[in-house]
């Protein structure tokens, strides 16, 4: 039986998609001017679970980072996973699946 669990934790990055994209045959392709392929999305992950467990406060992430550097963060990580998003959702529509 189907199990999410299985294909993504909470916690992906760019490195866990090529991994799952060769096992099931979506496209990792996205525009690199937008999205630089992803490479920041283990930053936001590497974070992220560090202020969750309380390794590091908001502060002592926060300090080194401009408002700037967030918003382009952020939109570059939302564009990468928009684009790899487009991809299964093409990959479903188009009965890819079944290539495998």
């Amino acid at each position: 039986t189907f199990n999410k669990k299985k294909i993504f934790s909470g916690n992906i990055d760019r490195e866990e998609i090529k991994e799952k994209s060769k096992i099931y045959g979506f496209s990792t392709y996205s525009d690199y001017t937008h999205t630089k392929h992803g490479e920041k999305l283990a930053t936001v992950k590497q974070h992220r679970n560090d202020l969750s467990h309380g390794n590091v406060s908001f502060a002592e992430i926060g300090k080194n980072v401009s408002y700037q550097d967030l918003e382009n963060i952020s939109l570059e990580v939302i564009a990468y996973l928009d684009a790899i998003a487009n991809n299964i959702e093409h990959y479903i529509n188009n009965n890819e699946y079944l290539e495998q």
